[in-house]
């Protein structure tokens, strides 16, 4: 049985200088916003450098700036925003908990927890380590990142610059640490051949946790709509494991 969790993509591997790679999306994005009213193709440019830049400032610390700039393309991918009618009902009538709490209490009777993010928020990180120690205690040992780019990840015995592109946010890095010092499994599924890519990672998930063993209790970290369930639902990794 699949379990999951929704909180809220950026593929790419790049280590850089992160400073220098800001100044120089600072200024590509201010280059593209100027001629961007005119041609799509250079929207579509701005939307992607908008993402690389809220990363890089999201690595130097500046969650308030990473969020202004992820918000910035967003609102250029004009995504409507999805609405039910007694969502305001639902919404009164609800009854707050702790979500650690209630995740845990649910991930009992699961195999697998998939927990998604904003890869430019890392508050998301945080709340993925404290519930990666609770799930620890319930027997999830796999912990399967969307960051990782090595095949075994970790194999150092640190958190390097080429574990992967999103574990260079402090936030990610201290999580891996902290999963490592508590003995989780690290597992790369990120697929680099030519299968579509939410089917590579099903199946990486797959092979490298279940498939080697059978009893595996499995905690899952993508970035955004990789969970869904709906809409390209055959496509997403929640629907092929």
């Amino acid at each position: 049985m699949i379990m999951v969790i929704t909180l809220a993509v950026l593929q790419a591997a790049h280590a850089g200088n992160w400073p220098k790679d800001l100044r120089k999306a600072e200024v590509e994005t201010a280059t593209l916003r100027v001629k961007m009213p005119t041609d799509l193709k250079v929207r579509q440019d701005l939307i992607n450098k908008l993402q690389y830049l809220g990363n890089y400032r999201m690595f130097l610390g500046d969650s308030v700036g990473a969020l202004e700039a992820l918000d910035e393309a967003r609102e250029l991918m004009a995504y409507p925003i999805r609405q039910q009618a007694d969502d305001g009902l639902r919404l009164a009538s609800a009854t707050a908990e702790d979500a650690i709490a209630a995740i845990v209490r649910a991930a009992r009777d699961h195999r697998i927890v998939i927990l998604n993010e904003s890869h430019h928020v890392p508050m998301h990180r945080a709340f993925a380590m404290r519930l990666a120690r609770e799930l620890k205690k319930l027997g999830f040992t796999y912990l399967a990142c969307e960051t990782f780019e090595d095949l075994q990840p970790m194999s150092k015995g640190y958190v390097a610059r080429d574990t992967g592109f999103y574990s260079n946010d402090p936030v990610f890095a201290n999580l891996l640490r902290d999963a490592a010092n508590d003995g989780w499994t690290m597992v790369q599924y990120e697929p680099f051949d030519e299968r579509p890519r939410e089917q590579g990672e099903a199946a990486n998930i797959f092979e490298r946790t279940f498939a080697r063993d059978p009893g595996a209790r499995v905690f899952v970290l993508v970035g955004y709509g990789h969970l869904k369930t709906r809409g390209q639902a055959p496509m997403r990794i929640p629907n092929r494991l």
